[in-house]
């Protein structure tokens, strides 16, 4: 006897076979030993599937973390030691021009020609940052190894700020310059004003080096 796969029913002129519907055949034959769909999916398929989707979720977190890695190298800009003007990409090996976000690293002379700002600033021992008129701020740290001078204008330095042997920083003139968070003057540094400056020291410190104030200046001490 045969089976016929047909999907409908329908008289059959031979006696020896039988047409019943498709869904017919899978519910009442049995011995045909059909099986669900899901039956086929072996437990090493369902972890082959799982390791699979582990290893998706792995590539895309290094993807992420190498695209925030390479952010965050862009983000920090480090002069020549020609130096320039702080706007001028010449001024700058790589990096580009810093903007309120970068991590700056000065390695010559470089001048402000604006109001500017950045997150962390170093000033090599071979490097110069002169603020001249303008106002600048550093959010995070500072390190001078270097020399970081102004004459006018407000300079504020948020986060710990370390002048270290050999480095100086100075006004020249009626500017303000504000340490919000500990000032540390390692031997050898020197803190100065040769004018009318205003030195603002709001987060304590220390002082191993040299401070100079100007008799015509102003120190405060803690918040204004």
């Amino acid at each position: 006897m045969t089976i016929n796969s047909t999907l409908q029913s329908k008289e059959s002129t031979n006696p020896n076979t039988i047409s019943i519907p498709l869904k017919q055949k899978m519910e009442h034959l049995p011995f045909l030993n059909i099986k669900p769909m899901n039956q086929f999916i072996t437990p090493k398929a369902h972890v082959n599937a799982k390791q699979s989707l582990q290893f998706f979720n792995k590539t895309v977190v290094l993807v992420f973390l190498l695209l925030f890695g390479i952010g965050q190298i862009n983000a920090q800009s480090i002069s020549t030691a020609l130096g320039g003007n702080w706007n001028v990409a010449g001024t700058w090996a790589s990096g580009g021009i810093p903007v309120a976000g970068s991590t700056v690293i000065i390695n010559g002379p470089v001048t402000l020609v604006a109001n500017s700002s950045c997150t962390n600033l170093t000033v090599n021992a071979a490097g110069t940052l002169n603020t001249s008129t303008f106002t600048f701020g550093v959010s995070g740290t500072t390190s001078n190894s270097g020399i970081i001078s102004g004459t006018t204008g407000t300079k504020t330095f948020t986060g710990a700020t370390t002048i270290s042997s050999g480095g100086k920083m100075s006004l020249s003139s009626t500017g303000t310059m504000t340490f919000t968070a500990a000032l540390t003057i390692n031997s050898g540094g020197t803190l100065s004003s040769t004018g009318a400056a205003t030195f603002n020291f709001n987060g304590g410190g220390s002082n191993s080096g040299t401070m100079t104030m100007n008799a015509g200046g102003t120190v405060n001490v803690g918040a204004t």
